[in-house]
């Protein structure tokens, strides 16, 4: 399952297989050229030389282990790009790119992939054994896209889903926005569904369908800002 983590581990990983393979060539050089050619002749002598090319050879394939490990540690959560195995610049990252990543995230975190009914019965963000990375990062994500995709499906049986949400989640839902730099969205959001009372879907469908483009303006200004956190 993939998970949005801090690839420190990795990058330590990258280091040490440089070293060792840097080490190591570094070494074998040193020995082909001065100890080898002083040894006795013969087959000891081939013998020598045929284990510190072979020390050379596990040195090459230490440094490229370094490079391939290298680009999957620096991968990054919204703009790692799977057909070039590159990160693709800030400034090509799109709206639908986040919203595709965080409906991944969603299907992972959830463990099938018609999340939208978990992540609303059940309150994710008091659930201390799933991740949203360093210091939440990406908890006020989770929250966008779950009201995004509330309006981006709009059937009533998903509406019905917010109006029968546990107030703990709502709230904390507006919490999230809020750590997300929103104001008016969060209060709004709260006293819509303390309007509804089950009934009002139509109040609730006004309210996250006319803030659809809004929200996924949004969710990619908040990636943009927060970039330094998702590697």
């Amino acid at each position: 399952m993939e998970k949005l983590k801090l690839k420190l581990n990795k990058k330590q990983l990258v280091l040490a297989l440089f070293i060792a393979g840097a080490v190591l060539i570094l070494f074998d050089i040193i020995m082909l050229a001065v100890v080898v050619p002083q040894g006795r002749p013969g087959f000891f002598k081939i013998m020598l030389a045929l284990i510190f090319g072979l020390m050379t050879l596990l040195g090459v394939w230490l440094l490229l282990a370094a490079y391939v490990h290298s680009h999957d540690a620096d991968s990054h959560f919204f703009r790692y790009d799977e057909e070039t195995r590159r990160n693709i610049p800030t400034k090509e990252l799109t709206g639908e790119r986040v919203i595709r990543r965080m409906s991944l995230y969603l299907r992972n975190m959830v463990g099938k992939d018609d999340y939208l009914p978990e992540v609303w019965e059940r309150n994710y963000f008091r659930e201390t054994d799933k991740e949203f990375g360093e210091n939440r990062v990406l908890a006020p994500l989770v929250a966008y896209k779950m009201l995004y995709d509330l309006a981006s499906v709009d059937q009533d049986d998903c509406w019905k889903l917010f109006v029968q949400a546990d107030a703990s989640l709502i709230y904390d839902i507006s919490d999230e926005l809020r750590r997300a730099g929103e104001q008016r969205m969060p209060q709004a959001l709260e006293e819509v569904y303390s309007d509804a009372e089950g009934k009002y879907i139509e109040n609730i469908k006004d309210f996250l369908v006319g803030n659809k483009r809004y929200m996924k303006r949004r969710m990619l200004e908040y990636a943009l800002k927060n970039d330094g956190a998702f590697y």
